[in-house]
C-alpha cells in the first residue's frame, strides 16, 4: 500500500510539474522572439503617449478622447474620462518620465508604460497608461513584432498611487477609507491571535512554542509574497527575454495555484507514509530552496523548477505536519488553544 501511494504521489507531481512547464513554454504564445525583443525605448510608442499628456494638459479632452482608443471610448464617456483625469490630478501640466514597459491585456496586444509624474505645481507620483497596437487591426492578423509601423491608440491613463499615498490627498475615495477600516482591524485581530497564542503557550514545552511560531511565520511569509507573485510575474520574468506581461502572468499564477492545490490534496498520503519528521524536513528544505533560488534568475524555466514548484511542494507539505505536530502536544486542558 506504501509504495502504490509513493507512486500515485510522483506521478502526481510529474504531471503536475509538466503541466506547469508545458504551460509555461507555450505562454510566450505570440510574444515576439528574442532576436526581435520589442524596444519600446526607441519606438515611437512614447511620441504617443507624451502626445496624449501634452493634449490632456492643454485641457483639450475632447480631442485626448478622440485620440483614444475604442476601447478607452466603450468603456468611459468623455464626462466620465474628463473627471478621472482631473481627480488624479493628471491635468495640471507637466512631464512624465517612463521608466518601465511590459506586456500588457487585451491578451499580449497591448503594452503598457510605467513612470513618473511631475507636474507644474511640484506633485510627483507614478502613473502608467495601457496602449494597443494596431487595434484596427483583427487580433489573429496582428503582428505582435512591432515597429516603427505600429499605430498606437491609448486605452488607459491613470495615476498608480497606493491606497495610503491617496489617503493624504483630494484623489482619496470612499474604498479607500474603508479598506483601511480593515487594514487596521486586520493588524488588530492578528496583534490579538499573537498574544493570545503566547498567554495560551506559557508553561508548555518548547516544541509547541517552536510549531505555533513557525506556522505564524510561514503563513504570514506566503500570504505577503502572494501579494507581488503576480506583479513579479507579469514584470520580471521573461520567456525569450520577454516579460510574461499581463495576461500570461494572471495565467501562469492561476496554472501554479491549480498545482499547489494537487499536491495539497495528495500530501497527506505522503505524511502517513513517509513519517512527519521526514515530511518536515523535505518540507522545509523545499522553502528554503525556493526562497533562495527564486531571486536569482528571471528565466521562466529556473523559476518554475527552483521557485514555484518547490514552493507549492514545501508549503503544502508543512501546513498539514504542522497541525499532526502540534495535536501530539496537545491535550485535553490545552485543546481550546
Amino acid at each position: 500500500m506504501n509504495r502504490i501511494t509513493l507512486r500515485m504521489l510522483l506521478i502526481g507531481l510529474l504531471a503536475g510539474g509538466a503541466s506547469l512547464l508545458l504551460s509555461s513554454a507555450a505562454l510566450a504564445g505570440g510574444a515576439p522572439a528574442s532576436s526581435s525583443k520589442f524596444d519600446w525605448k526607441a519606438s515611437h510608442i512614447q511620441d504617443v503617449a507624451n502626445q496624449f499628456i501634452s493634449t490632456i494638459a492643454a485641457g483639450q479632452y475632447q480631442e485626448a478622447y478622440e485620440m483614444g482608443g475604442e476601447t478607452l471610448r466603450r468603456e468611459r464617456t468623455l464626462e466620465a474620462f474628463t473627471q478621472d483625469i482631473q481627480k488624479a490630478r493628471l491635468d495640471q501640466g507637466g512631464q512624465v518620465v517612463w521608466d518601465n514597459g511590459t506586456q500588457a491585456l487585451p491578451a499580449s496586444n497591448g503594452f503598457k508604460l510605467m513612470g513618473k509624474y511631475t507636474s507644474n505645481s511640484g506633485n510627483t507620483f507614478p502613473v502608467y497608461m495601457h496602449l494597443e497596437g494596431d487595434a484596427s487591426v483583427a487580433p489573429s492578423e496582428r503582428n505582435r513584432s512591432w515597429n516603427e509601423n505600429t499605430v498606437w491608440t491609448v486605452m488607459d491613463y491613470r495615476s498608480a498611487e497606493s491606497m495610503f499615498a491617496r489617503l493624504g490627498t483630494e484623489t482619496a475615495t470612499a474604498l479607500d477609507w474603508v479598506l483601511l477600516v480593515f487594514a487596521v482591524l486586520l493588524a488588530l485581530a492578528l496583534i490579538g491571535l499573537t498574544w493570545g497564542y503566547v498567554r495560551g503557550l506559557t508553561g508548555h514545552p518548547r516544541e509547541l512554542w517552536l510549531m505555533f511560531f513557525t506556522k505564524l511565520t510561514e503563513y504570514s511569509a506566503y500570504g505577503s509574497a502572494s501579494v507581488i507573485f503576480v506583479l513579479f510575474l507579469q514584470e520580471e520574468v521573461t520567456v525569450n527575454g520577454v516579460a510574461l506581461g499581463d495576461s500570461n502572468g494572471y495565467l501562469y499564477f492561476a496554472i501554479w495555484g491549480l498545482v499547489a492545490t494537487i499536491i495539497t490534496v495528495m500530501v497527506g498520503a505522503v505524511c502517513d507514509t513517509i513519517g512527519v519528521k521526514q515530511c518536515l524536513l523535505i518540507g522545509s528544505v523545499m522553502l528554503l530552496i525556493s526562497r533562495f533560488a527564486m531571486p536569482i534568475s528571471n528565466d521562466i524555466i529556473p523559476v518554475t523548477l527552483l521557485g514555484f514548484l518547490p514552493l507549492a511542494f514545501g508549503f503544502a507539505i508543512t501546513g498539514p505536519v504542522l497541525k499532526v505536530g502540534i495535536k501530539w502536544f496537545t491535550t485535553l486542558k490545552t485543546a481550546t488553544l
